[in-house]
């Protein structure tokens, strides 16, 4: 029985460069639509890309196995092209993916909803001392969906601190990018993130949404993690 199925592997190996290179119609379809409602259609996808990947290399092994090197030859060559057909469409893929990438247009705002938008300057604006908690504010950076935060908070232990954000009608946690900052132990009300970088990924330009941006101390010490503030942000996304 196993003698038989390495036969028809090997005799049809054709099928699984063939498959490969099928797979990228359902993976260009769902790059250009511009309103995935599942997430099941690309994983299945992906899970084709592997298969038929897995069992090239099997292929591949069985020719090895049974010195069959002229079909090894056709095979690793049928191999490294579906690699780099596979890189050349991922690599292009990165632009369209950007352009079609509707999360704001999906997640529109509630009308009732309380937000603050982020202000073109830093310049005129003072920390609230008088605030028990904490004080945050978000500044535009150079493009859409690139910005600028500043945080003030009382007391805090040694530690670090990092940021959690989420769109406000779903709760889905979005893609950012911050990098955490250390923090050292102070007691007075003072700033603890100053003019920091946060990157938001989810969406496209002139399709606001409302995120809920969270900040965050890690201590030092014991590892504990607390809720400093969070506040409600009209954002757009990034498109990189």
């Amino acid at each position: 029985m196993m003698k038989k199925i390495i036969e028809i592997l090997l005799q049809h190996w054709y099928l699984f460069p063939l498959g490969f290179l099928l797979m990228f119609v359902p993976a260009v379809y769902l790059l250009l639509e511009p309103w995935p409602e599942y997430t099941w259609p690309s994983d299945l996808t992906t899970v084709g890309f592997l298969f038929f990947a897995l069992m090239q290399l099997v292929v591949a092994v069985l020719c090895l196995w049974k010195r069959q090197k002229n079909r090894l030859i056709t095979v690793v060559a049928a191999g490294a092209f579906c690699i780099l057909a596979f890189l050349a469409v991922s690599f292009f893929g990165i632009f369209f993916a950007g352009e079609n990438d509707h999360f704001g247009a999906r997640h529109p705002i509630p009308a009732d909803t309380r937000y603050s938008v982020p202000a073109d300057s830093f310049a005129d604006l003072n920390p609230d001392s008088t605030v028990s908690d904490s004080w945050m504010m978000l500044c535009n950076d150079c493009q859409p969906g690139i910005y600028r935060l500043i945080c003030y908070a009382p007391s805090l232990p040694d530690g670090e601190i990092y940021l959690k954000a989420s769109e406000i009608t779903t709760g889905t946690e979005l893609s950012i990018r911050f990098h955490p900052v250390a923090v050292a132990q102070h007691i007075d009300f003072s700033k603890i993130i100053d003019n920091e970088k946060l990157t938001i990924y989810d969406g496209i330009w002139g399709e606001p949404y409302g995120a809920r941006i969270e900040v965050w101390h890690k201590d030092g010490k014991t590892g504990d993690c607390r809720k400093i503030t969070e506040k409600v942000w009209r954002v757009e996304g990034w498109m990189r």
